[in-house]
C-alpha cells in the first residue's frame, strides 16, 4: 500500500493520504475522502447496488436516488463524519464511513458497502483498514456497527477486523458488532 498526502484545498481530510494499493486481482484501488463534488459518483455507486425502488425503502434510504441528494449523503465534516470511497479507475466502487456517536464524542458507527463485482477481492479490508485508521487517530475509542444478521460475509469481514458480535435487543433482525479502535485499549 502506498500513501501520498493530498492538499487541504482538495479535499475534506487534509491529513488524510490518498492511499493506493494493488487489489487480489492485481487491478489498482485508490482511497480517498468523498466530498460533496463527488455526488454524482456516490448516486450512480447507490443506483448499482439498490435498482429497486422498494428496497430502498427498506434501507432507509429515498426511494428515488437523484444527485440533487448528495449534498446529504456526502454531508461529512471530515472529523465527525468522513465518508471514504475506493475507486477502481474513475469508478467508485466501495465506500466505508462513521459517524461520531454518543455523550463522550469517543465512540462511532460505522458502516461499509461494496459493489458486489469486487466482493472477494480485497477491497472492502482495504476500505474498513483506512477507517479503522482514520477513526482511530481522530481519537475514536470504540467503533461499532449494526448488519443484517443473514449477512455471514459482513460478519467474516468485522470479526477479521476483530469486532465481537451480539444481537440488538428487540430485532432478531440485526447484530450489533464491537471492537476498540486499538485492540489494545
Amino acid at each position: 500500500m502506498t500513501t501520498e498526502p493530498i492538499g487541504a484545498d482538495r479535499y475534506l481530510c487534509p491529513d488524510f493520504p490518498v492511499t493506493r494499493c494493488a487489489l487480489r486481482d492485481g487491478r489498482m484501488l485508490t482511497i480517498r475522502p468523498l466530498g460533496v463534488r463527488d455526488g454524482d459518483a456516490e448516486v450512480a455507486f447507490l443506483r448499482a447496488l439498490f435498482p429497486a425502488p422498494s428496497r430502498n425503502r427498506l434501507l432507509g434510504l429515498p426511494i428515488y436516488l437523484d444527485a440533487s441528494m448528495a449534498p446529504d449523503l456526502l454531508d461529512a465534516d471530515g472529523v465527525s463524519r468522513v465518508v471514504l470511497g475506493g475507486f477502481v479507475g474513475d469508478r467508485l466502487c466501495g465506500v466505508a464511513q462513521y459517524g461520531v456517536d454518543g455523550p463522550d464524542r469517543t465512540c462511532c458507527e460505522i458502516a461499509t458497502v461494496v459493489d458486489a463485482a469486487f466482493h472477494g477481492s480485497g477491497l472492502a479490508e482495504a476500505l474498513l483498514e483506512q477507517l479503522i485508521h482514520l477513526a482511530k487517530a481522530r481519537g475514536l475509542h470504540h467503533l461499532y456497527a449494526l448488519e443484517l444478521a443473514e449477512d455471514h460475509e459482513a460478519a467474516r469481514l468485522l470479526h477479521w477486523f476483530g469486532f465481537k458480535s451480539s444481537p440488538v435487543p428487540g430485532d432478531a433482525t440485526l447484530l450489533r458488532f464491537c471492537r476498540p479502535a486499538d485492540p489494545g485499549t
